[in-house]
């Protein structure tokens, strides 16, 4: 009796202890199984973020190129516009208050100031200084200029006043150059007018880069006048 109770209680040990491992079993799967589902995620939500990630750069590639584009139509389409009067006189004025305009020339100080110093004739053998006004300077294409060849694409040409010597003054402006021309003949070539010593010309850009008090720029470009008019004759202050 004894024996069979005992064999009884070892039979059910057993079936616990292969219950308990069963268990165990199941507790050890239902974690392996959730670790690969973690895992799983994990990988999935990389990836959709790794996507998201290059489509991002994708777009934002898109879109400089777009910009890059639309910047060049924008300066096709400038280039290819004529400048307005503002743009004119600003260009001008620019280029007068440049500190490397030759001296022949009447600078934009001396249009702030209202005043620049020329000659008034001869004595003594010797040309007569005298104070002239500079009130305004005046663009002038009242008088046809003969064809000047071999310019900067877009230029329009202007004769300026009032005369700053013994020659005529020739303001040529585009939107890449501006230039002035002092000459005493017909400009028919602008290469050779721009080399000799009486004639500069001025990249936009650079003007734009160093010339950059507005104020004084505002000034000038109000003593600015341009358009189908007589030249200005030069004027004494100074009797």
């Amino acid at each position: 009796m004894k024996k069979h109770q005992f064999i009884s209680l070892v039979l059910g040990f057993i079936v616990i202890l292969a219950g308990c491992g069963k268990i165990n079993e199941q507790d050890k799967e239902n974690q392996s199984s959730k670790k690969t589902e973690t895992h799983q995620k994990t990988t999935s939500n990389k990836e959709i973020d790794s996507e998201k990630q290059t489509t991002k750069v994708s777009e934002e590639e898109n879109q400089k190129k777009d910009n890059i584009e639309d910047k060049k139509r924008k300066e096709e389409i400038q280039n290819n516009t004529p400048l307005s009067d503002q743009e004119i006189k600003k260009e001008v004025a620019m280029m007068l208050l440049n500190p490397q305009l030759k001296k022949q020339f009447i600078n934009g100080q001396q249009l702030i100031d209202g005043k620049y110093p020329g000659t008034w004739g001869v004595e003594q053998g010797k040309p007569y200084e005298v104070i002239l006004e500079a009130n305004e300077y005046r663009l002038s294409d009242s008088r046809p200029l003969p064809p000047i060849y071999g310019g900067p694409e877009g230029m329009r040409y202007f004769e300026a006043s009032p005369p700053s010597g013994s020659f005529a003054t020739i303001v040529g402006v585009s939107r890449e150059y501006v230039c002035i021309i002092g000459t005493q003949s017909a400009v028919v070539n602008y290469e050779e007018e721009i080399n000799s010593s009486l004639s500069q010309q001025f990249r936009v850009q650079d003007l734009k880069q160093n010339i950059t008090n507005q104020s004084e720029i505002n000034q000038v470009m109000n003593k600015i006048t341009l358009g189908n008019n007589e030249v200005l004759k030069p004027k004494r202050i100074d009797e």
